[in-house]
C-alpha cells in the first residue's frame, strides 16, 4: 500500500515546479510515484520538503547524525553531490535530482 503524502503538500504532483526528484524503485513502490517536483534552493531544502511529505522515508535517506546515509547516492544533472557541495549544492530551475541507493552483493 503506497504511503500517503502529508496534506501540507497537496500540489506536489503538479508538473510546473522547478526541480524534478527522480526516485529509486524502492521508494516508487512505497509512495506510488516515480518522480516528484519541488521548488528548492539547494539539496537540503529539497530533501527536507520530501521528508516532510514522506516522513517514513527519513531513515532511509539520512543517518542518525543528519547526514546522507552512506548507502545513498544523490546526483544533480548526473553530477554526484559529494563533488558539488553536498547538501548545500545549489539548485537552479529545471534540475534533475536522482536518489540512487547503493547495490551490494557477493
Amino acid at each position: 500500500m503506497p504511503l500517503r503524502p502529508n496534506k501540507v503538500f497537496p500540489n506536489t504532483y503538479r508538473k510546473n515546479q522547478n526541480n524534478n526528484l527522480i526516485l529509486p524503485i524502492q521508494f516508487q513502490k512505497l509512495i506510488g510515484a516515480s518522480e516528484l517536483e519541488y521548488k528548492a534552493k539547494n539539496i537540503q531544502d529539497l530533501l527536507n520538503q520530501f521528508i516532510k511529505q514522506y516522513p517514513d522515508l527519513k531513515e532511509r535517506i539520512f543517518d542518525k547524525s543528519g547526514q546522507i546515509n552512506k548507502f545513498i547516492n544523490i546526483y544533480v544533472n548526473s553530477e554526484d553531490i559529494r563533488f558539488l557541495g553536498g547538501l548545500k549544492t545549489k539548485l537552479k530551475n529545471n534540475n534533475e535530482v536522482l536518489i540512487i541507493p547503493s547495490i551490494a552483493g557477493g
